[in-house]
């Protein structure tokens, strides 16, 4: 399988590299893509990151591209690129944290991504410029997120809780992503429910969680249920 690059992505992020953003599960073959690929992208201000993105993809209209907007969902905007009537490249600009079906986070993790981003230095015509993405422990905790969303309906995510597992490999980094997931995932909010109570049931959670990361460590993946892990993610909601 080749790859498309009939857009340069090099283009497009040198001409936001101004704005407060971060690349969710940047690919390691990037600038290059596939034909029909995306990027996921938390934008502290999306609609000023999208028009910084249609600038640049106006350039493209002129050779055969159609760009196509879609602004319909609160938090988030689509921005397709076709040519020829097929979709070559997709940019997902969310402008707050997605609404997850199977894990419940407090949505200041979406500005905390953004504010604990790191820099990759890149070089495009002579200049300099950067792509931001998550920390190391953020990326592994949105990571572990999508696994969660979306492995019922798409297997090949188990390469995600692989890609977990490797990273926690120390006790530090395990603790660090075990802190961070704890003070991050929200907790049910309910009138009879004190904050002493609350405390217990968070602990009752996180220990839930260690103990099932260790079960999934000790078994080899293909063995590993379908649901395992996710059942500490179905909080009540308020």
């Amino acid at each position: 399988m080749t790859f498309s690059n009939r857009l340069d992505l090099n283009k497009f992020f040198l001409h936001v590299q101004d704005e407060e953003y971060a690349v969710i599960k940047l690919n390691d073959n990037f600038p290059n893509y596939y034909g029909g690929g995306d990027i996921d992208i938390f934008c502290a201000s999306g609609d000023e990151f999208a028009r910084k993105i249609l600038e640049v993809g106006n350039e493209y209209v002129a050779q055969g591209f159609v760009i196509d907007t879609d602004c319909s969902k609160d938090n988030k905007i689509n921005i397709d690129f076709y040519v020829n009537d097929k979709l070559d490249f997709r940019f997902d600009i969310y402008k707050a944290l997605p609404a997850y079906e199977h894990m419940q986070m407090k949505q200041w993790f979406f500005y905390s991504v953004i504010d604990r981003r790191k820099a990759m230095k890149r070089k495009y015509d002579e200049k300099e410029y950067r792509v931001y993405i998550p920390d190391e422990i953020d990326d592994l905790i949105l990571r572990y997120i999508e696994y969660c969303e979306w492995h019922e309906r798409r297997p090949d995510k188990i390469g995600h809780l692989a890609f977990v597992q490797n990273a926690l490999s120390s006790e530090v980094k395990r603790n660090r992503f075990f802190d961070r997931l704890y003070l991050y995932a929200a907790l049910p909010e309910s009138a009879g429910i004190n904050s002493e109570d609350k405390f217990h049931i968070s602990r009752k959670i996180y220990r839930s969680f260690v103990f099932s990361t260790r079960k999934i460590r000790e078994t080899p993946l293909r063995e590993i249920p379908g649901k395992i892990l996710k059942r500490m993610f179905k909080l009540t909601k308020a």
